[in-house]
């Protein structure tokens, strides 16, 4: 359709109409210009014309020319000056056009800036295409973050129900998400793409929401029957989705942001209860030094220790491992601190409780773990040492006038394996000068740069080079060792040790 109309450009105060006017009288009296409808506009009418001529621009025609003088000559001219026109209008609707589509994407630019929400970036991208472009409903749709992740839906307008991919033969929108080219399509059946779809057709524009590594989903215009979507209408939409992808991107850094804080909150909340379940002192026995050390390899850990001091004087130690890291071994290790607590009925064995503890962690959980444990009940007066080793690491014994380590061995197997394990339990002397060392396996299965273990030959070592510091001391140079050795400030699995020793 021409962008031009000879009525609105020979009025009287134009100053195309005065042009033509002048022309006219050079060309002759006898011509006149008609409208396209038919209404007269210019010159002398003529009632009794030779010819009437038609106006041509870009083979459309816009008006008439009538008379009996020069009209094959004037024709051409006016067509001529009317072409012009045509241009100057063409290049000013261009112009005004991009200064649209410019004013648009700026617009769009300092709204995406200001949220960081999903919902309200999608809804900017709608708002601001719509303006320039007609639609009856949007739709975005987002990819999972990975393949296996489930990916998210924004519409706008009039809601569009798209059928599943596997439902339909490949569509453009589908082509769009693999191959991240702009598709449109006019006029093509609306039941290929959407559910219960009113409209036998539609149009649709699609383009990508894609940066440099990955194709992270498609905005999609959709137009009713009426509508006939353009080159110009795809450009425009491309340029909108090349500018909401950056958006998209930050949002998601966001929301991964804060739910990182929410974690590292929860998680440190979950270190502060864990801290609060282990002893807070050790017991001050005259003839007697206790020292323990919790090292988690994270914020929380599924190592434990206890101390407890029971009514007749005795005192229970606990040291134990949850086969599991992270939250859920945490969960379980509280837990199994409160089954063996609840176990520790008066004038009960050490075995007793063990089995009792191991009945209970059996039945009780879904969670399905298990923990290597000792229990120890010390007799402060006589330094009898009455223990049962659950599948935990064996801990040393060092005795003081051998100068030498045994290990008190395993006698059952971990908590939780099977409901009617059967347990046993051994006995030591402790004599001055000796103490046992107990530990969790984060302590031997720490890894130096070459990825060899620390091993209980190194603890060895340590214990009986300084056998003669005190308990306190000796935690202390343990944890030193192994951080030294260790190629990471952060230990590889939880480590926790223990020292009873007689003085």
């Amino acid at each position: 359709m021409a962008r031009i109309q000879l009525k609105k450009l020979l009025t009287k105060d134009s100053s195309l109409s005065s042009s033509v006017i002048k022309l006219l009288q050079v060309m002759g009296p006898g011509l006149s210009i008609y409208d396209v409808d038919g209404t007269y506009l210019l010159g002398v009418p003529s009632e009794h014309a030779a010819e009437k001529l038609p106006v041509l621009v870009n083979n459309e025609i816009l008006g008439w020319i009538m008379g009996d003088n020069h009209s094959d000559n004037f024709v051409p001219l006016l067509e001529y000056i009317l072409q012009q026109e045509e241009e100057k209008k063409s290049l000013a609707d261009e112009v005004l056009d991009n200064y649209r589509e410019l004013h648009l994407l700026l617009n769009l630019s300092e709204k995406l800036t200001a949220s960081m929400h999903m919902e309200d970036i999608a809804q900017m991208a709608f708002q601001e295409a719509g303006t320039l472009i007609h639609m009856s409903g949007g739709i975005i749709l987002l990819e999972g973050e990975n393949e296996a992740a489930v990916g998210s839906k924004f519409t706008c307008g009039k809601y569009y129900q798209l059928k599943s991919n596997a439902s339909v033969p490949e569509n453009a929108i589908q082509r769009v998400l693999r191959s991240g080219q702009a598709e449109l399509v006019n006029d093509v059946s609306a039941g290929l793409f959407f559910e219960s779809a009113q409209e036998t057709t539609a149009s649709l524009l699609c383009a990508p929401l894609k940066n440099e590594q990955r194709i992270l989903g498609v905005i999609i215009l959709v137009g009713d029957m009426n509508t006939q979507y353009t080159a110009r209408d795809l450009k425009l939409l491309y340029s909108v989705a090349a500018q909401t992808t950056p958006a998209i991107e930050i949002s998601r850094l966001y929301e991964k942001a804060i739910q990182k804080a929410r974690i590292t909150q929860e998680l440190q909340m979950a270190h502060e209860v864990q801290v609060s379940l282990l002893p807070k002192e050790v017991p001050q026995v005259p003839g007697w030094e206790f020292a323990a050390r919790w090292c988690p390899s994270g914020e929380v850990a599924g190592d434990f220790f206890d101390i407890i001091v029971e009514p007749d004087g005795h005192i229970g130690l606990v040291i134990a491992d949850v086969a599991d890291k992270g939250l859920p071994a945490s969960l379980f290790m509280a837990s199994t601190r409160s089954i063996l607590r609840a176990t520790m009925t008066p004038g009960s064995s050490p075995v007793q409780r063990i089995f009792n503890a191991n009945q209970i962690i059996y039945l009780d959980s879904s969670y399905n773990p298990f923990v290597t444990l000792i229990y120890a009940q010390l007799d402060p007066k006589t330094g009898e040492l009455i223990y049962v080793n659950a599948g935990h690491n064996p801990p040393m014994f060092y005795r003081a006038e051998q100068n030498q380590i045994s290990e008190l061995t395993r006698t059952g197997l971990p908590l939780g394996v099977q409901q009617d394990s059967e347990y046993t339990q051994g006995s030591v002397w402790l004599k001055p000068g000796d103490f046992i060392f107990f530990y969790t396996d984060g302590l031997t299965e720490a890894i130096d740069a070459d990825e060899q273990p620390f091993g209980s030959d190194r603890v060895k070592k340590e214990i009986l080079d300084h056998s003669k510091d005190g308990a306190e001391d000796l935690v202390d140079t343990l944890e030193e060792a192994v951080d030294v050795f260790e190629i990471s400030p952060q230990h590889y699995d939880d480590i926790t040790m223990m020292v009873v020793k007689r003085l």
